[in-house]
């Protein structure tokens, strides 16, 4: 053993209200779902680091490079209304949602990939999927029915959404349309009966090209040679839900090289069957409920059949008729006769037809038969594991429901496991590997399958919490049914929501005080507790970490609040529903209607008139205190006093320079870093073909003029920037003649713009609402009616002069040889290092050595003087969770230590129980923290790593070190 390691060793030791030309927007989620250094060394005792000095090339003008996209991990809920697996390898599993499209699980990666994300925010319909299906022969097509998008004739604000089947030869990578939009049939994923009837999509088992779709008013359709045509025989003119089910029995074999025998579910009619192929239609004789919902059929030719109503088992306010049925040699069987609740899904063993399973529509009961149906037994009910912390748990006020339990919908056993068996529902996925266990474990699969419906995002500029080194959050978000999240990183899946729910509730606003950003407020509504009036309210002091109602919520409900810069405890509410704006100066205990110069009341605003619109329209300056900014649709309105008095400053909107006002997604949005400068973006409705431009003011809302260079925006955001005072512009829209939406920075005051997304590749679904990061530069946020949040980040590294070393290694492409530090230890390995998650990576050599020790610094050459460097510090978890060093099954919590900066004047923890192992996820990978640091007079910069008291591992270390210029 050399001397290192027994140093090492050593050191062990140690240690809709429907306003002209405005249909009601974001609906989907209507229905209820029950759903550091503090000494250092003197200089003379320094031993100063070299780091290599390289000059970049002078800048130039040039295009930015598109972000890299992602999720924000938050695992959100949404409603998965059913699920197909091909039955043959690899398995690909495919589920539809109600509003975020279709999501495909990758067992690699053990996630859901969305198959919707290149659809624009007005073709979002596209992503309220209808039915799914697969091609039994070929694993790779999918087909899917959802409405095409909006289709608005000139000349007209009749909204029409067309239907379209789709299929996909790449497993939903691209898609092709099939021409069925062309006979104008209603889709509404997101509609009645959305989650308990079964698929209307039907693949013929023999005939790969022959297609039948059922609607919820026009009948049965077929697809023969490429083209639909009605289905004779089957009702033509249907009531919604209208065909519930298209199945076939494939053991009757084929007819004329399609399916003999098939079935669909025709509501309020029953059980209709052909047995010529498809050419015509009866009703099966005896169908034995007019309510079928879903259908299975076994490879002996069994039909299994579920029936009942809609979500709570009504039709049309009554209860009908629910149960399971059988249909073999033909004779009908009551599977339940006790049971007569609304029953939903309902599968078959694919290797063993004997093996029957069916749900209830609600509550998580599954009945489970192996004799074919002859006998059940009832499967217990086991508690879900793998949840979110934040789902809501049983209580006494849910009822003591799981939420797992709420909107029972697909149903399937899973092919490459037999007794695994899937179900989705109105929160997710679950499945059970053995549902024949005397107790099945359910689990959730929740990764990757991103639906939440987004109200508002946004990023306080907090570095740290008053008073400790903890980070501010990344964000916040205002949505629908979760109420919202302190997302304290975008990587992590938040640990609550921002307040307890029974259900659902939701936010329609969220606001910081722009100078003390670890204040805030919410405002929203209790989906779960009857209507909009069910008002829910919310304050914190801690960034979001907690949050009180506020003591008064006389006002009204849900609505938009914002909350002056220097104040928190004077904000302004504009509720919903036409409720006039009320102001509070003691934090939500007394409010007082807003008053005009005149004496009269600030008027309501009809662009907050449903709980569900995303008008942002009352906002606070981030820089002035007791400054206030409002749009009521026709008038703009500033205050100076808090909120109390307001003046109307723009009377004649349309004459003031902007767009027309009839739009419902306006935001009004202000300079962080510029008291008065203001822009007013309008988003155009669902029925309106218009484009507007975004318009800026720069005198408190006085005067209005539009932006020329952008074509057209939606949403706007400012991120930090290179200086202060010119942050960066984000905008939504298109520039410079585009045709399609995509993301924009403008470095320099939206005079140029640079496209930072693929329009191509993803647009997205419907943005509602973005913002980006006054902390970190090149960080914006996206929140969709559908899909969740998304968060693009952009190089973080600026061009400009770079000092680097290889702390403990040998000199690695611009990173020098480790010249010295105080204390401390090297080590090397040759292990190959994962750096797949770093943006501009140092070079693998740089991972693979270390300095390490109890406590050790490092000490910058002089640097320019009073200058600001953004620091990358690079690591690996080389020794634990290694073979032969630390061991494989030691990771987490073996070595944290803190990073203090410091310069002569100034000292700053900037990492507190730092873990790499955790943070980087495992041994043998690389990871990255910035932060700025500011050299002083002497122009040195000084590094503290110093193992924290509860690390086992009494050491702390550093793989590389970068220092980049980046101005005063």
């Amino acid at each position: 053993m050399t001397p290192l390691f027994i140093a090492r060793r050593d050191l062990f030791a140690t240690r809709t209200f429907v306003y002209p030309s405005i249909q009601a927007e974001n609906t989907s989620k209507l229905r209820i779902k029950r759903r550091a250094l503090s000494a250092i060394a003197h200089a003379g005792a320094a031993i100063a680091l070299a780091f290599a000095f390289i000059q970049s090339a002078p800048v130039e003008a040039q295009a930015v490079q598109p972000f890299k996209w992602k999720s924000v991990n938050t695992q959100g809920m949404g409603y998965v209304t059913g699920i197909v697996i091909h039955e043959k390898a690899p398995y690909y599993r495919y589920v539809r949602t109600d509003v975020g499209g279709v999501f495909r699980f990758d067992t690699v990666s053990n996630s859901w990939v969305s198959l919707s994300d290149k659809y624009s925010r007005l073709q979002n319909e596209i992503g309220d999927i209808e039915s799914i299906a697969v091609d039994n022969v070929n694993a790779d097509r999918i087909w899917k029915a959802a409405p095409l998008g909006r289709d608005l004739p000139a000349g007209t604000d009749n909204l029409s959404l067309k239907g379209e089947v789709h299929y996909s030869d790449d497993r939903g990578g691209t898609w092709k349309q099939t021409g069925l939009a062309a006979k104008h049939i209603e889709m509404e994923g997101n509609g009645d009966f959305r989650g308990m009837a079964g698929e209307r999509l039907l693949v013929d088992p023999f005939n790969a090209e022959r297609v039948y779709f059922g609607s919820r008013k026009q009948g049965l359709w077929v697809r023969a040679s490429g083209q639909w045509a009605l289905a004779a025989g089957i009702p033509a003119s249907v009531e919604n839900p209208g065909v519930t089910f298209v199945v076939a029995d494939r053991s009757a074999g084929a007819l004329n090289g399609a399916a003999k025998v098939l079935y669909a579910g025709v509501y309020k009619s029953g059980v209709w069957r052909s047995d010529n192929g498809g050419v015509s239609w009866s009703l099966a004789v005896g169908s034995p409920n007019a309510y079928p919902l879903r259908a299975a059929v076994s490879s002996t030719g069994a039909l299994f059949v579920t029936f009942g109503g809609d979500e709570g088992g009504n039709f049309k306010g009554a209860k009908v008729p629910g149960g399971v049925w059988r249909l073999s040699s033909g004779a009908w069987k009551n599977m339940l006769p006790n049971q007569t609740d609304t029953f939903s899904g309902v599968t078959i063993d694919p290797t063993n037809a004997q093996n029957v399973v069916v749900a209830r529509g609600s509550g998580r009961i599954i009945f489970r038969s192996v004799n074919g149906g002859e006998s059940w037994n009832e499967a217990p009910k086991t508690l879900l594991q793998n949840e979110p912390a934040y789902y809501p748990k049983p209580s006494a006020t849910n009822y003591q429901s799981s939420v797992g339990e709420w909107g029972n919908a697909g149903l399937s056993y899973d092919p490459a496991a037999p007794g695994r068996v899937w179900q989705t529902n109105g929160f997710g996925v679950v499945y059970a590997n053995d549902i024949a266990a005397a107790n099945p474990v359910w689990n959730w699969t929740m990764n990757g399958l991103e639906e939440l419906v987004v109200r508002v995002v946004k990023s306080p500029p907090l570095q740290t919490l008053p008073g400790t080194n903890e980070p501010g959050a990344d964000m916040v978000s205002a949505v629908a049914d979760m109420i919202g999240f302190r997302h304290a990183s975008v990587d992590q899946v938040p640990s609550k929501t921002l307040a307890p729910i029974d259900f659902v509730a939701g936010a329609t606003g969220i606001d910081y005080a722009g100078q003390r950003a670890e204040h805030m407020a919410f405002v929203g509504w209790d989906q779960d507790k009857g209507g909009w009036w069910a008002v829910r309210t919310g304050y914190s002091s801690d960034n979001g970490k907690t949050f009180t109602p506020f003591a008064n919520t006389s006002p009204g409900s849900a609505g938009v609040i914002a909350m002056a810069a220097d104040n928190p405890k004077n904000m302004v509410w504009a509720p919903s529903h036409w409720a006039k704006p009320q102001v509070t100066f003691d934090g939500g205990i007394s409010w007082t209607v807003a008053k005009l110069r005149d004496g009269t009341d600030l008027p309501g605003t009809w662009k907050l008139l449903s709980e569900w619109w995303h008008g942002q329209v009352l906002v606070a300056d981030r820089m002035a205190g007791g400054r206030f900014y409002y749009f009521d649709g026709y008038r703009f309105f500033n205050s100076t006093d808090g909120g109390k008095t307001w003046d109307v400053v723009a009377s004649d909107t349309l004459q003031k320079g902007l767009a027309p006002w009839w739009t419902v997604a306006t935001n009004v949005v202000v300079n962080p870093e510029k008291t008065g400068q203001l822009y007013i973006t309008f988003a155009a409705n669902s029925n309106q073909a218009d484009a507007f431009k975004m318009f800026r003011s720069d005198n408190s809302g006085a005067t209005f003029k539009p932006v020329a260079t952008a074509d057209t925006v939606n949403y706007l955001a400012f991120g930090r920037g290179d200086v202060t005072g010119t942050p960066y512009l984000y905008i939504h829209g298109r520039v410079n003649g585009a045709t399609k939406d995509g993301v924009y920075q403008s470095r320099d005051d939206g005079a140029s713009w640079s496209l930072i997304s693929s329009p191509d590749e993803n647009q997205f679904g419907k943005i509602n609402t973005i913002d980006a990061d006054m902390r970190k530069k090149n960080v914006v946020y996206i929140g969709t009616g559908g899909r969740g949040m998304f968060v693009g980040k952009g190089a973080t590294v600026p061009p400009g002069y770079t000092l680097a070393v290889n702390t403990g290694g040998i000199a690695a492409s611009n990173y020098t040889a480790d010249a010295g530090a105080t204390g401390g230890f090297t080590f090397t390995t040759d292990k190959p290092i994962n750096r797949s998650a770093v943006e501009q990576a140092a070079p693998e050599a740089v991972y693979q050595s270390e300095r390490y020790g109890q406590t050790f610094t490092y000490r910058s050459p002089v640097l320019a003087e009073g200058r600001r460097y953004l620091v990358r510090l690079h690591f690996a978890e080389i020794w634990w969770g290694v073979a032969g060093k630390g061991g494989v099954n030691m990771g987490t919590g073996q070595r944290v230590f803190d990073v203090t900066v410091s310069n002569m004047r100034t000292s700053k923890k900037v990492l507190t129980n730092f873990d790499v192992f955790k943070e980087a996820g495992g041994a043998n990978k690389a990871i990255v923290k910035e932060f700025e640091a500011s050299s002083d007079g002497t122009g040195t910069i000084n590094f503290t790593f110093e193992a924290a008291a509860n690390s086992p591992d009494r050491n702390a270390k550093i793989s590389g070190i970068e220092l980049i210029e980046l101005g005063f």
